[in-house]
């Protein structure tokens, strides 16, 4: 007999058939030890043997010798018929092993509680709300196991908050308590938060989270959340298969599935060739985001033959899209500006024109990489003059502050002017530009214009 095949249901299956279907029966060796412990003390030769065992090699218990020779020593008694049946009880569902003589287990919970057993907590939580059915008791000892990363029993709280048993419903700190599980790293975990979000009762539905979470499951081996990531795909294919084409814009649905295939679909094979083929898709109608991707793509090499032509091509299509003429998307502009920087070089006339639409329209970044490439030129005034009316445009933009007070420290197209430039990294700093802190201390203590 081996200790690593004893197992006992999850706590919370008793209740929620179902809810760990991956995984119809979860090792549980806390309880299993307090078992092994309980039958060893009624004489049974197989729980002495296997506690023995265990206490040699140091597995699930303390490695422990003098335990070694007391169990050794025990199995030369003759086992009794009430130790046989608490040891073959071990095989039973955590509810009915529970039921089955209610005092004598929860003398062997509290005892187990005592000694510090792991998870003997959560059991005797388990063991109120099932048995006695003192529901507030329960959540008592299911917190103080929660603070020892039990993850059972985070899930049991956020179960038990999600349903309003032995406290008031509050969904809220469900989803916290669902939350805490999932981030310690718990598939079982993973997958109840992604049930969450999928199922949109006590918090949002958000697909993107839904995946996420599903993904993280799958990754540590679930195989319900690998076969509900699966699912969700595929539905998802389906439905955008039958929508898109009646849709104005159907490229953005294929970018869109395209998208979550590459940042969700890793752990099911989607993320690799699926993602591309869909841009392609998207891009043949001149979804602006797709000609971007397969643009970088091509330019990469990234899963296609390395082709800076076809990459080029790809940017003059998207550049030319609606989407980047309007006034909404300034950013659009300007990242145009930077892939045919980026393919012809710094000095790129064409480049240099989206980066000044860009500008016009209201990109920050634009005008501040305009600005650099005046200075590069030596057209200083130039570059003074674009930052400063920058600024009157967008007065609440720190980074552009923190800009034009560089340009009076260092005296760029403009006479040096500290006080001015004090002022003005002061005001950038108020509004969150990281920068202009260390450039304000340096000024105010040694004055002087930047080389």
């Amino acid at each position: 007999t081996t200790v690593f095949s004893i197992t006992y249901l999850p706590v919370s299956s008793c209740n929620r058939p179902g809810l760990y279907d991956e995984i119809p029966i979860q090792a549980d060796m806390g309880l299993a030890v307090i078992l092994y412990k309980l039958a060893a003390d009624l004489g049974q030769a197989n729980a002495l043997e296997l506690l023995s065992e265990m206490h040699l090699k140091g597995k699930h218990v303390e490695q422990d010798l003098d335990k070694v020779t007391d169990y050794q020593e025990k199995l030369q008694k003759t086992d009794s018929k009430e130790a046989r049946r608490i040891l073959n009880s071990i095989h039973l569902t955590q509810q009915q092993l529970i039921e089955s003589n209610p005092p004598e287990m929860k003398q062997a919970l509290e005892q187990a509680v005592k000694e510090g057993v792991v998870d003997a907590e959560r059991c005797l939580g388990l063991f109120y709300e099932q048995v006695e059915g003192n529901l507030p008791k329960a959540i008592q000892h299911y917190k103080i196991a929660a603070k020892k990363n039990d993850v059972l029993a985070i899930i049991k709280l956020g179960e038990m908050y999600e349903a309003g048993k032995g406290c008031q419903a509050d969904a809220t700190q469900a989803m916290t308590w669902f939350q805490t599980a999932a981030e310690l790293g718990d598939a079982l975990a993973m997958r109840t938060l992604g049930d969450k979000y999928a199922q949109g009762k006590i918090v949002e539905k958000n697909l993107e989270k839904t995946l996420k979470w599903y993904g993280k499951a799958a990754e540590k081996g679930s195989e319900e959340a690998i076969k509900k990531l699966t699912e969700c795909f595929a539905f998802l294919k389906e439905g955008i298969e039958k929508k898109a084409p009646k849709e104005k814009n159907p490229g953005s649905m294929y970018f869109q599935y395209g998208k979550l295939c590459k940042e969700y679909g890793g752990p099911i094979g989607l993320d690799k060739e699926e993602p591309i083929k869909w841009y392609i898709k998207a891009a043949a109608l001149n979804d602006v985001r797709a000609l971007l991707k397969m643009a970088d793509t091509y330019k990469t090499g990234t899963g296609v033959a390395k082709s800076f032509k076809t990459a080029a091509e790809l940017y003059e299509r998207a550049a030319k899209q609606e989407l980047l003429n309007s006034d909404d998307d300034p950013d659009a502009l300007f990242i145009i500006g930077q892939l045919y920087e980026d393919l012809v070089g710094e000095n790129s006339p064409t480049a240099h024109e989206w980066y000044r639409t860009a500008s016009e329209r209201g990109s920050t970044r634009a005008t501040c990489v305009l600005g650099l490439n005046y200075q590069a030129e030596k057209k200083f005034d130039k570059a003074f003059q674009l930052i400063k009316n920058a600024v009157q445009q967008d007065p609440q933009n720190g980074d552009l502050k923190y800009y034009l007070a560089r340009l009076y420290h260092g005296g760029v197209g403009v006479q040096p002017n500290q006080t001015e430039a004090i002022k003005l990294y002061r005001q950038a700093v108020a509004l969150g530009c990281k920068e202009a802190q260390p450039m304000l201390t340096q000024l105010t203590k040694w004055p002087c214009t930047l080389v």
